[in-house]
């Protein structure tokens, strides 16, 4: 006997957190995250849906999308941008992870013999959400930052020196994975180094692991 089918249903916030429009009819629903990289969703609302209007899917205000399936929650992002015509509206979201690519860094600052995360990650995390009237400030909580070790030690904390040019945070957080992953000739020792935005409905949280363990 076949199971039933999961029951999928879409939840938009307006940036307050205040109005929510919950879609149970959405079709076509799609989504991917991953590692150390920007996720993605598709779905559409047809357009007789009684709950589709311009305040409930905007096209020029943020609105943050929530993903349930048999009332699991499975994604978390915001409306990147949408397409209308007569069926009804087709929405594309980005995760949270989208959100370091708007801050920069700083233009031809150094860091000479840095620990990557509380020297480097960290005070840039901290002048960014420091920013008044931010989402990114007032929507994601900091969580851990650690600090990478050096190839095949078990405590010793990596340093690296590195000039940064007005480069996107995001962008110089995969830089800094990259330097921080490595792995022993014999394969005895790794570290597989993750940034992330947890998917939480109510505190999604930036990380960056030293060592997740294995690949997520």
């Amino acid at each position: 006997m076949s199971s039933a089918p999961p029951r999928y249903s879409i939840v938009l916030k307006d940036k307050s957190g205040a109005n929510s429009y919950e879609f149970e009819k959405a079709t076509d629903i799609a989504w991917e995250w991953y590692e150390n990289e920007v996720g993605r969703c598709r779905f559409k609302v047809p357009y007789n849906d009684v709950k589709l209007s311009a305040t409930s899917i905007p096209d020029n205000a943020f609105s943050e999308i929530l993903i349930y399936s048999d009332g699991v929650f499975q994604w978390q992002g915001f409306i990147a941008y949408i397409q209308d015509n007569k069926y009804g509206v087709t929405v594309y979201g980005l995760t949270f992870l989208e959100f370091l690519k708007w801050y920069r860094v700083g233009y031809n600052t150094a860091y000479t013999t840095k620990k990557i995360g509380s020297e480097i990650i960290s005070p840039i995390y901290d002048i960014i959400v420091a920013y008044t009237n931010d989402i990114f400030g007032e929507r994601i909580t900091k969580g851990t930052i650690q600090n990478p070790y050096d190839t095949g030690s078990s405590s010793a904390e990596k340093t690296i020196t590195k000039t940064v040019f007005d480069e996107d945070f995001f962008t110089l957080l995969k830089d800094l994975a990259g330097a921080s992953r490595a792995d022993s000739p014999s394969g005895a020792w790794k570290q597989d180094s993750v940034f992330e935005i947890t998917f939480s409905a109510t505190a999604p949280t930036f990380n960056f692991f030293r060592d997740v363990g294995t690949d997520k």
